[in-house]
């Protein structure tokens, strides 16, 4: 959705507007990090890639100050775009895995097979990352070096509000042992 306004009873106002919002909701049976790629028949869950919604808000304003009477204001006022951009994008989903290491098995993973560590009580992508939120600005001005050039300068904030944003976390809800160092009552244990 696009949103123009321009105004001659309002002089100086030029500002473009855009709005996006998406909605998604993704389903699949991949299998992540198997190479190549497999389905896992019957283990339908929420995909690695479902990201409920998105919501892209940018603006772009030019003052275009016309009063010519007032040449102080004309000179100050005319020339400048301001352009803020606002992203809010749900948290990416991940597994809860469990981490293992038994003894006498060269394959690894908690039944030493080599398969998913995934915690088998909870379906794959169940946990939800923080949402990402971040204001981008830019500002510049246009002035006239006569009638043929121009300059513009400017200058652009990243992430204006210096807010921290979590794009990845770690998976492991347990860690299971199977030696004696690692466990206070004797092994086997969950950490």
């Amino acid at each position: 959705m696009v949103i123009r306004a321009g105004s001659e009873q309002v002089p100086g106002l030029d500002l473009e507007i855009l709005v996006d919002h998406g909605r998604g909701h993704l389903v699949g049976e991949e299998v992540e990090g198997q190479d190549p790629p497999s389905p896992q028949a019957g283990e339908g869950a929420l995909s690695a890639f479902d990201r409920r919604h998105k919501f892209v808000y940018s603006m772009v304003y030019n003052t275009q100050y016309k009063n010519k009477d007032n040449k102080a204001a004309h000179a100050l006022l005319n020339g400048w775009t301001i352009a803020p951009i606002l992203n809010w994008f749900s948290g990416a989903r991940y597994t809860g895995n469990v981490s293992s290491s038994p003894s006498g098995t060269t394959a690894g993973r908690l039944n030493g097979s080599g398969g998913s560590s995934r915690f088998a009580l909870l379906p794959r992508n169940f946990f939800k990352q923080p949402s990402i939120q971040y204001v981008d600005l830019r500002v510049s001005r246009r002035f006239s070096l006569g009638e043929k050039y121009k300059i513009e300068l400017l200058g652009e904030a990243f992430n204006l509000f210096n807010r921290t944003e979590v794009t990845g976390v770690n998976t492991s809800l347990y860690n299971f042992t199977n030696t004696a160092a690692g466990c206070p009552g004797g092994p086997p244990c969950l950490v």
